[in-house]
């Protein structure tokens, strides 16, 4: 899919296509992963009366296991420091898959698909991986929706405000006029037939 206009200067000869730029999806992950922990620390505190760093010991919990966030574990640094690691860990690898999904989309589409890929984790972080992470179902309110949804949409636009076209080769279709003409023994080949009356271009 070959998209113009965005980003880069054509190289003369030659057409611009995306393709899956690593480095911009890391970007995408990283800070979308920013905005996403900003808004759950922000609207958990403020909106649903809860601690700023539940987000954080949430996380944490994945690694150090469930007392980190329903039991006794107090919250230290080594806890914050440990979600903040896990965090990020998964922002990299969402970002490098929604990059993936996005690689050959216009920006409008791949800001939509990034709104769809946040929801799309918020179901299956705070659906399907409470089988094995059971405390994430306490999680499941509008302030998780929105960040995900928020994390969705800029980790899709830092991706495409750096990702780096490719440059390949335009293939010209080959004119099909060259024409072997028998004249008496000699046989010679020439170009660009005129077919009026004995008009030929060599």
């Amino acid at each position: 899919m070959t998209v113009q206009g965005e980003a880069a200067e054509a190289i003369p000869g030659s057409e611009q296509r995306w393709t899956f730029d690593g480095r911009a999806a890391v970007w995408g992950g990283i800070v979308g992963g920013v905005v996403y922990v900003v808004l759950q620390i922000i609207l958990t505190a403020a909106a649903m009366g809860g601690g700023a760093a539940s987000p954080l010991r949430r996380m944490a919990g994945i690694i150090s296991g469930r007392g980190v966030f329903t039991g006794p574990v107090p919250v230290g640094a080594g806890v914050i420091i440990t979600g903040f690691i896990v965090h990020f860990v998964l922002a990299i690898i969402y970002g490098l898959i929604l990059g993936l999904i996005i690689a050959r989309m216009r920006r409008g589409w791949a800001l939509l698909a990034g709104l769809i890929f946040g929801l799309a984790l918020y179901f299956i972080n705070f659906y399907f991986f409470t089988a094995v992470f059971p405390w994430f179902a306490n999680a499941r309110t509008w302030v998780t929706v929105v960040s995900h949804l928020a994390y969705g949409l800029v980790a899709a636009w830092v991706y495409v405000a750096l990702r780096r076209p490719s440059f390949a080769r335009m293939r010209y279709p080959t004119l099909n006029l060259r024409r072997a003409i028998w004249d008496g023994t000699e046989r010679r080949h020439t170009i660009g037939v005129w077919e009026g009356p004995e008009r030929r271009r060599t």
